[in-house]
């Protein structure tokens, strides 16, 4: 059974955003009343329900394009690696740091695409890591786990 990609897409986006409502609804109140009508849980529900607002339009709305990619199970399949690899990378970070993981994830994502450039992939994923590095821990002035805990 063939089922168009914006389908797929806008059942996977529609299932995450309500997930993301439900998280926004776990966020417990300040324990002092406050005079802030929304609370900390306004923002991600704000955020939750545009997701889902643009989750029906691509669900819904994409009926009007002829030319539309069918996705079947095989195609699914093939993101089956992709997702393992994101899964090890989550279960590393603590080990291995944000930086080294990223470059070791985005280099074997990149090497499953592009087969046979290695000098290539390894400038792709040392580029990502130091973009994503800079992006973290100098623009938005976070603290994550850059580097392996000794």
């Amino acid at each position: 059974m063939k089922v168009s990609q914006n389908k797929v897409t806008g059942l996977l986006c529609l299932l995450f955003s309500l997930f993301f409502i439900y998280q926004a609804f776990q966020i417990e109140p300040p324990p002092s009343a406050t005079m802030d009508f929304l609370g900390p849980r306004g923002f991600p529900f704000i955020i939750g329900s545009q997701m889902v607002l643009c989750s029906l339009g691509i669900l819904f709305l994409s009926k009007e394009e002829g030319n539309e990619d069918n996705v079947g199970l095989s195609e699914l399949k093939s993101l089956i690696p992709y997702l393992l690899l994101i899964l090890v990378f989550i279960l590393l970070v603590p080990y291995l740091g944000m930086f080294i993981g990223l470059f070791l994830l985005t280099f074997v994502m990149v090497r499953i695409m592009e087969k046979g450039k290695i000098i290539q992939n390894l400038i792709v994923s040392v580029c990502v890591s130091f973009a994503i590095w800079i992006v973290f821990d100098i623009l938005l002035n976070l603290s994550m786990p850059m580097w392996p805990s000794l």
